[in-house]
This record gives C-alpha cells, sequence and structure tokens, in this order.
C-alpha cells in the first residue's frame, strides 16, 4: 500500500510535536491507516465523505497520551478509484468494504475492543462495524452520522435501494465537471482560513466518481432497520449550530430523525451540542472531546 505525499508531509510535520503518527501496512480495504497516540483505550476513527485520515489529525494530537488512535482513509478517498464497482443497483458494497476493514484492522493489529469512531459517512461504517463485527468492537461513536439519511417522503425498506438508484442516483450520475467543483467549492466555504487549505487538498483529489458512488450507497444504506441488533454501547454526537440545519432541515426535525432511528437499541445515548457544526472536530472540539471521553469512560468501567 502506497503511503501518499500529502501522508508523508503530515508525518513529517508531526516530528515537531510529542505526538507521532505511524503508517500501518497491509489492511487492504483501506487506502491508508495511520496509528498515533499511546493511550491505554483505542479508537479506530474514520473519516467523513472526501476526508482522509488528516481530518482527526488534530484530535489525535490533542489525546495522544488518552487514546492509542488508528485514523482510516477510506479506499478511493485518497485519489484513487475507489472499490470494485457495485455488483448491483442495490449494493452498498463501498461501505461493506469499509466496515470489513475495520474487522480486519482490529484482527490484523490484535486490538483490544476499542471504539470506533466516525463522522457522517464514518459514522455508518462505524454503526455497521458494530454491527458485523460485535464480537471485536466494544462500542460506537456516530458524529453526525444518521443510521438512515432522511429523504422526502418515507420509503420501504425493501424498495429503498432501488428507489434512491433511480432518483438521488440518476442526478447525481449526470453530474458535469463544473458541478462537481463547485459543489466543492460550496463545502469548502464551510472552513476558515486556517483549515481551508488542508480541507481542499482532501477534497480535491478525490476523484468525482468515487465521490457520487460514496454519496449515493450512503443514501441506500438504511441501518435503522437493524439498529435492535447492536449488542453495544453506541453514542450520537449531533451538533444542531446553524450550519447543521442542512437543506433547511429544522433542529427539532434532527433531533426528532435521531430519536425515532436511536430508540430501538439496546443503548444509543444521544448528545446534542448546540454551539457546534458538522465538522464537530473543528467548530467544537472541546465538546468533541468530553463527549468521547466520557463515553470511553463509560465503556470501560
Amino acid at each position: 500500500m502506497a503511503v501518499r505525499i500529502g501522508a508523508v508531509i503530515a508525518l513529517c510535520a508531526s516530528l515537531n510535536s510529542n505526538a507521532i503518527a505511524e503508517p500501518v501496512m497491509g489492511v487492504d480495504d483501506f487506502a491508508h491507516v495511520e496509528r498515533l497516540g499511546e493511550g491505554d483505550q483505542t479508537l479506530v476513527m474514520i473519516p467523513g465523505m472526501l476526508s482522509d485520515w488528516r481530518v482527526w489529525e488534530e484530535f489525535a494530537e490533542r489525546n495522544a497520551e488518552r487514546y492509542t488512535m488508528y485514523l482510516v482513509t477510506l479506499a478511493g478517498f485518497d485519489g484513487g478509484d475507489g472499490p470494485d464497482p457495485p455488483p448491483d443497483a442495490q449494493s452498498t458494497s463501498w461501505i461493506d468494504q469499509a466496515a470489513r476493514g475495520v474487522g480486519a484492522l482490529i484482527e490484523q493489529e490484535q486490538l483490544d475492543s476499542p471504539i470506533v469512531v466516525g463522522h457522517a459517512l464514518g459514522g455508518q461504517v462505524a454503526i455497521l462495524a458494530g454491527l458485523e463485527h460485535s464480537d471485536l468492537i466494544a462500542g460506537v461513536v456516530t458524529i453526525d452520522g444518521l443510521p438512515r439519511i432522511t429523504l422526502p417522503r418515507p420509503i420501504p425498506g425493501d424498495q429503498r435501494a432501488i428507489i434512491v438508484e433511480m432518483t438521488v442516483g440518476a442526478d447525481l450520475r449526470q453530474t458535469t465537471d463544473e458541478g462537481w467543483r463547485l459543489q466543492v467549492d460550496f463545502l469548502l466555504n464551510q472552513f476558515d482560513e486556517e483549515r481551508r487549505p488542508l480541507m481542499a487538498s482532501m477534497f480535491s483529489e478525490v476523484q468525482k466518481s468515487v465521490g457520487v458512488e460514496y454519496t449515493i450507497q450512503q443514501f441506500k444504506l438504511d441501518l435503522a432497520e437493524r439498529i435492535s441488533e447492536l449488542q453495544m454501547p453506541a453514542l450520537g454526537v449531533v451538533p444542531t449550530g446553524p450550519a447543521a440545519a442542512r437543506g433547511g432541515m429544522q433542529v427539532a426535525r434532527l433531533k426528532r430523525d435521531w430519536d425515532r432511528q436511536a430508540r430501538d437499541a439496546e443503548r444509543f445515548d444521544l448528545v446534542f451540542v448546540d454551539d457546534g457544526s458538522h465538522y464537530l472536530m473543528f467548530s467544537n472540539p472541546e465538546a468533541l472531546d468530553s463527549h468521547v471521553s466520557a463515553f470511553a469512560a463509560s465503556v470501560t468501567e
């Protein structure tokens, strides 16, 4: 597995701090994995759409004495072509591969009951990994990543994937290069001048076809239907600041969606962060650190 130039640059920069990132080789389901920190509790951290492992780097450096962290980059978010094409129109094989990669990483590195933390798309991967690898994982944290993306109208679970493919999928697959660039620019506007270059380096590296396919599969995936099967503690950290009301969604509706989707799990706690936006690791790092720390402590009690 090749170590990309951006990762090398980040690694060199980290040599000036107390926390040194080390590449982890051999987990083919991911594009890249970095290990950082020397704490007793282990975290596997999965980024969201278009992001790579570096989106977690500030968190990891702040918490290097508390956790040992494995920061992953999903296949295709390193500039590559992504996983193999889905076998059919209903498949979520790319997200399935990411969840399989979590299990493979835990087994390869012989990790002892880690907590899996995911952001947005990564939150869905974390929940799916918890469902598929309950014997390996101690708990799941999803940051602004619903088990099921809410659509304008309810769709029966067995029809969801095909309807999404015919609607959302058909629209997204027609996105032009210029349209994709405009969407990326729009996303970058939410970052301050300090972080915008970092996020631009991540977003611009992802091929349009890769971003489109992950987005379509994210809409297809319905983990709320399986949430009662989750056999471990879970935490949803939900930013409800102004930027969190995406597409006109009101905060009350956002909270209602989370309550409905999480209520059938054995233990799925929810915390709502009023003064945070989608990239909570940047907009309110103190709140994120606090909630993850409290959850980790409760899991290890």
